[in-house]
């Protein structure tokens, strides 16, 4: 099976950045994993860590630490419970239920959760209390309904809540989770502001435009190959250019896309930026799209044949190239709701149309 585009290394973790006016997270984000947790760090510096259970629990449960860059700013915690299995204490469940919230034997009040997808939001005083607590050791936290108890994994979270504070530029300040010190909180960097993308209107694609990759002749199958030696096209050396799609982009430049590969719940094609007439100088946008559109490009892929984790990565077109729009994944593979629990973005842009 081709692994997922982004959920085995959705983006290199990066670590602190050497140059003083670049964020610790860098400028593409990050992504770190470790036992039951994970954290997501975007462009722009907001952090996402996600906690769940042990894979020998009964009942599934997440949580979504959420924390903007800069100093003094405060996270929020969300509860989500696993709704994939049809477990009877989920199903039974009455409108909007209400949770006991327990840590370390000590009940921490109530928690509301939303009657359409079983997420609630922790009061600051909950968040706070457990975020103290993770960092520990042999922590216990939970949350209860009568003889229900959905258990929350603190294996992986001070690992993961320590990363956090290292890519947000927090070690060793008062606002840090796990390293607290006395270090200046105002060299917390703040936000860095998302990249702004124009996505170009594109002429309308022509049956000629279509037939196009059949008049050709081997030049062009022989320069997509190039752009796909050593890569995940297999498929592209087996087919014949009949079997490709087109779009027009410009007056001299097409999309042309054609299968790549094909797993056992996924699938990708691969996608080029190539001249109308030779030399074709194809340019590789990816080779694991999964949808493409008339100016944009997205792979999106299962971690898994259930569909309870995905990955997905796009690409726009802005009038010269197919620029990054979006990379992010839903979480770890836990059967937590199918299409995935959380947003976890590496990748955020703010995109308009011309």
């Amino acid at each position: 099976m081709k692994p997922p585009l982004l959920l085995l290394a959705l983006v290199p973790a990066l670590g602190l950045a050497a140059a003083a006016d670049v964020a610790p997270w860098g400028a593409e984000g990050l992504h770190f994993s470790h036992k039951d947790w994970e954290v997501a760090c975007d462009n722009t510096g907001t952090c996402r860590a996600a906690g769940y259970q042990q894979d020998s629990a009964e009942l599934p449960v997440s949580i979504l630490v959420t924390r903007r860059p800069g100093p003094r700013t405060r996270p929020t915690v969300e509860l989500m419970l696993g709704s994939y299995q049809d477990h009877p204490a989920v199903m039974t469940l009455p409108p909007n239920p209400v949770l006991t919230m327990w840590v370390q034997g000590r009940s921490l009040g109530v928690v509301r959760l939303s009657e359409t997808n079983f997420v609630g939001r922790l009061s600051p005083a909950q968040a706070s209390a457990l975020l103290q607590a993770l960092p520990g050791a042999q922590v216990e936290v939970s949350w209860r309904r009568g003889k229900a108890e959905w258990m929350l994994s603190d294996q992986g979270a001070r690992a993961v809540l320590l990363k956090m504070d290292e890519a947000q530029g927090r070690l060793g300040t008062p606002s840090a989770l796990v390293a607290r010190g006395q270090r200046d909180e105002g060299q917390v960097p703040g936000p860095r502001p998302a990249p702004q993308l124009q996505a170009a209107a594109v002429p309308p694609t022509t049956e000629t435009d279509r037939t196009w990759p059949a008049r050709q002749g081997p030049a062009l199958l022989a320069a997509l190959r190039a752009t796909a030696a050593g890569g995940n096209c297999d498929r592209l050396m087996e087919q014949a250019p009949t079997t490709w799609e087109v779009r027009r982009l410009s007056g001299q430049q097409l999309l042309v896309s054609a299968p790549c590969w094909m797993a056992a719940y996924n699938f990708g094609a691969g996608v080029w930026i190539v001249n109308e007439r030779p030399p074709y100088a194809p340019v590789m946008v990816t080779d694991s799209a999964s949808d493409i559109g008339d100016n944009e490009v997205t792979a999106s892929h299962k971690g898994r044949g259930l569909g309870d984790c995905w990955s997905s990565e796009s690409w726009t077109w802005d009038g010269q190239r197919f620029a990054r729009s979006e990379a992010h994944t839903t979480g770890q593979c836990k059967f937590i709701t199918a299409g995935g629990a959380w947003d976890l973005p590496t990748w955020v842009t703010s995109t308009r149309s011309r």
